[in-house]
């Protein structure tokens, strides 16, 4: 297996289909061909989504461990966006991308196949969608049905101890990804803080906001009741590491970012 990073020549037009190469792996199996298909789906959903998410993307993708060759997020965002990830894949908090087990694919396949699910029984968070978007969401896992049930069935033939960890993390992931009503089991009351935070790292990144502007605007955002106090916006920003020095929001970690999201992308080590 090859370790070399695959460059973003062009954040527009990268795909992540082409990271498949980057294993090193010939594609021979009906299950590669479905990866290969099943990436290809969420490429052409995120060719349709603002440079801006995609840049996040990228970068939660590259401090996850993904072999691309792009700047990377402040400790804290990335804490953010792990929290963020979990909430639909509650099950996959620690996995080492580089070298994931069978329980692990297991456990990604059986998330991804109770949200294809839900999707199509129209369940309580899609109800929350505007009714563009929730056909467009429901339009996306409508298409990965047909790959993902490969790669399942592809789990399912690997050897016997290799298949019962599959089967272990497929079961084990699929009943917890939703609640009895739909609503997804990663979602508390910490979320609409942390997806905040998410949404607007580069602003806090680039302007170093006060603490009472971070808050007034998440309560703008979600409404003061989900967000709660201004003293309770300090402790997770805290614990994620977003510390609020002098009044101003610092990264407890120094963590250096290039903010730009340039057509061409150079390697930047973060300090």
């Amino acid at each position: 297996m090859t370790t070399a990073l695959v460059p973003v020549k062009d954040l527009a037009t990268f795909r992540l289909s082409s990271l498949i190469a980057a294993v090193g792996k010939p594609i021979e199996t009906q299950g590669d061909k479905a990866l290969c298909e099943l990436l290809g789906c969420v490429d052409d959903l995120l060719l349709k989504a603002p440079l801006g998410f995609r840049d996040f993307l990228l970068r939660f993708f590259r401090a996850s461990g993904w072999p691309i060759d792009y700047p990377s997020l402040p400790l804290w965002a990335e804490r953010a966006g792990r929290h963020i990830f979990t909430i639909f894949y509650p099950t996959l908090r620690n996995v080492d991308w580089h070298n994931p087990s069978p329980e692990h694919i297991g456990k990604l396949c059986g998330h991804l196949l109770a949200i294809v699910s839900h999707a199509k029984a129209g369940t309580a968070i899609f109800q929350r969608f505007p009714d563009a978007t929730k056909a467009e969401v429901q339009a996306f896992f409508a298409k990965i049905e047909t790959p993902l049930r490969v790669l399942i069935d592809d789990g399912q033939r690997m050897p016997p101890h290799q298949a019962t960890l599959f089967i272990h993390g497929f079961a084990h992931a699929y009943e917890r990804t939703f609640d009895v009503v739909g609503m997804p089991r990663g979602w508390n009351t910490n979320s609409p803080v942390l997806l905040g935070l998410c949404m607007g790292w580069r602003f806090i990144v680039a302007q170093s906001p006060s603490l009472a502007s971070v808050h007034r605007s998440l309560s703008k955002l979600f409404g003061q009741q989900e967000v709660g106090t201004e003293d309770r916006v300090k402790k997770i920003c805290h614990r994620l590491g977003l510390r609020f020095g002098g009044d101003r929001a610092v990264d407890s970690q120094g963590t250096s970012i290039i903010l730009d999201v340039p057509a061409q992308v150079e390697t930047t080590s973060d300090k």
